[in-house]
């Protein structure tokens, strides 16, 4: 996958009590199966970052790879804290939930209540449309205009600015599409509601109660021990990822964190420690969209399951909880290409003793079929999920000269079926090679997935 290098970028962005858990395997096997299934990965270089799994909140395997800082080669530990991206929006989730538990906002209040300058577009939309991103408002950082200005400090109320002339996206409440705009709007909010600033709300009605002592709001000019620097790899190489402010992520993706603390986070919210019953009730219900308030809220491998993914520049995170079985999966990567869906996907799927499962046997059909037809610029979309179809679209021009450029293909190479419905194949062309997933949906058909697309 790696070869190919500048003409690609991640899609992975585009794509966040009670348990009963028995294994017959002794914890020893596990360890030696999580073991080998990340061994290989950290070999070809490919992770770096640190890794949990807890069952009733008590780690059974904790272990950091890779290296913290390339240039000192100073090695990841355990107390690695890395920037956890979008697993910020749980934080942003809880804190508006508890500003409303201590009766100073409702999330069906208007959006206009807290922001007087909202203009006549964004009436009717709630504080509940904001954490459900289905509120319409667009995404402030799509397009390439964002990332010209990303090294700059920006403050909530410059990024809503920005946007709040732009027309709606589509009616609010009729959709889910996944944006940060909304989750800036809310820390905005929790400023003006709470008369602190986003940082110190967190720092000192979430961080400081729990314990979690090595987390906190990410600052570039902040001396913070055991960061581990982020890296991405291009062009067959790693560098130092791009500057990227975190002002310009504020609410949406501004928090650092560690494995260890954010056991602590799981704990509590299994615990009920920071909010009511019916706020607890309100986080944890799927509006329709398999998200909930800060958590995408669906099954995987047939069991209950809650879930959060992170990448802001050079690292990349997922928090899985599987509450019915007492089960909890993080993975923390300063490394911003890293398989880190595929590593806590698989790593749950050891835990939960689920077996081996073939691949669709018209898979390899598929993908060749969906190759040809980029390559002629006749993509067919009903082959494609909703998010890889509305990425084709933006960059069909580039994908039909990146699949002109790679040449025939000359081999289609089953890499695992994953237990949870993945066939991940690697794509030998004349010019390079291009890792490509197929994705099994409960009714049986089949949809396509290219893990990478060309940069715009």
């Amino acid at each position: 996958m790696r070869k190919i290098g500048a003409l690609w970028v991640a899609l992975a962005g585009l794509l966040g009590c009670h348990y009963a858990f028995a294994r017959p395997i002794a914890d020893s096997n596990l360890t030696r199966e999580a073991e080998a299934l990340i061994r290989p990965i950290v070999q070809a270089d490919q992770f770096s970052g640190t890794v949990l799994v807890a069952r009733n909140g008590v780690a059974v395997f904790r272990q950091a790879y890779g290296l913290a800082n390339r240039e000192l080669n100073v090695k990841n530990t355990i107390a690695s804290k890395y920037r956890i991206g979008s697993i910020t929006k749980q934080f942003t989730a809880v804190a508006i939930l508890q500003l409303q538990d201590a009766g100073k906002l409702s999330v069906d209040d208007p959006v206009g209540k807290f922001y007087a300058d909202a203009p006549p577009s964004w009436n009717g939309i709630t504080l509940r449309n904001l954490l459900t991103h289905t509120s319409g408002i667009p995404n402030y950082n799509d397009g390439p205009e964002f990332f010209k200005q990303s090294r700059l400090d920006r403050t909530p109320t410059e990024i809503i600015k920005a946007i709040e002339d732009r027309p709606l996206d589509y009616v609010p409440g009729s959709k889910f599409v996944y944006d940060n705009t909304g989750y800036i709007i809310l820390g905005y909010i929790i400023e003006k509601v709470s008369g602190e600033n986003y940082a110190d709300y967190v720092q000192h009605h979430i961080l400081d109660p729990l314990g979690m002592r090595a987390s906190g709001y990410d600052s570039s000019d902040m001396i913070i021990p055991d960061r581990s620097a982020g890296y991405h790899f291009a062009k067959g190489k790693y560098s130092n990822a791009p500057f990227y402010s975190t002002t310009q992520v504020f609410s949406a993706g501004g928090l650092y964190s560690t494995v260890d603390d954010l056991i602590i986070w799981d704990k509590a919210l299994d615990a009920g420690k920071l909010l009511s019953p019916s706020s607890m009730q309100g986080m944890f219900t799927d509006y329709g969209h398999g998200y909930g308030f800060g958590w995408f809220i669906d099954e995987e491998f047939g069991h209950q399951h809650l879930s959060h993914g992170g990448s802001v520049s050079g690292f990349l995170g997922r928090f899985d909880w599987y509450p019915k079985d007492k089960l909890t999966v993080i993975v923390l990567s300063n490394e911003d290409t890293a398989p880190v869906g595929h590593i806590a996907d698989d790593l749950a799927a050891i835990y939960l003793n689920i077996p081996p499962r073939r691949p669709a046997p018209a898979g390899e059909a598929l993908i060749r079929r969906t190759i040809e037809a980029l390559r002629a610029g006749t993509p067919n979309y009903q082959d494609m999920g909703p998010q890889m179809a509305q990425a084709t679209r933006t960059h069909i021009a580039g994908l039909e000269k990146v699949m002109s450029d790679l040449g025939p293909v000359n081999a289609v190479t089953l890499l695992e079926a994953e237990p949870e419905g993945l066939d991940r194949y690697r794509v030998n062309f004349q010019n390079g090679t291009a890792e490509w997933n197929i994705r099994v949906n409960k009714d049986g058909t089949l949809n396509v997935y290219p893990t990478v697309f060309p940069a715009s």
